[in-house]
């Protein structure tokens, strides 16, 4: 049964869900009014999700995740501006679904998997994705590693 979470405590509710949560396995579904829901992406760990504001306004809410590409990782990998809603469903640390509800209808569903993933398991496929861009260049291994690590820790300070 979805359970709303009350407006005035969305940026509460958003970092202890973060915290409980990261490193979960998430697949990310959007559905707009009308039209049929759409998987996103699929078994992505979860690295946190958070307000975004204009001034003291909501603006929107996204979701970081572990993306491959170092790049990517500062970037939320979906935003819903203009939320109406926030609801969850289930309890932490078991399957679990988070839903964003936008103001245009439009509805974002987060499912949480009971799984997680290792950190080190992340930072070694950015570090090998590093070594893949630089033609595994010999001797780099420890900067390409240590470049991998910065770019999660740089999310993960997002939501301490």
């Amino acid at each position: 049964m979805l359970k709303e979470i009350r407006r005035n405590t969305w940026a509460r509710f958003l970092k202890k869900f973060s915290a409980e949560n990261r490193y979960r396995f998430i697949t990310v579904a959007v559905s707009h009014r009308g039209k049929a829901r759409t998987t996103v992406s699929e078994n992505i760990p979860l690295l946190g999700a958070g307000l975004s504001k204009e001034g003291r306004l909501i603006s929107g809410i996204d979701l970081f995740a572990g993306h491959w590409a170092p790049e990517q990782m500062s970037m939320p990998a979906v935003s819903m501006k203009q939320p109406s809603r926030l609801l969850v469903d289930g309890e932490p640390n078991h399957d679990q679904m988070l839903v964003v509800e936008g103001e245009d209808g439009s509805r974002l569903e987060i499912r949480l998997d009971a799984n997680r993933a290792e950190p080190r398991s992340l930072v070694e496929k950015l570090a090998y994705t590093l070594a893949e861009r630089k033609g595994f260049t010999p001797h780099c291994e420890l900067d390409n590693w240590l470049e991998a690590e910065r770019a999660v820790q740089q999310v993960e300070s997002l939501f301490v």
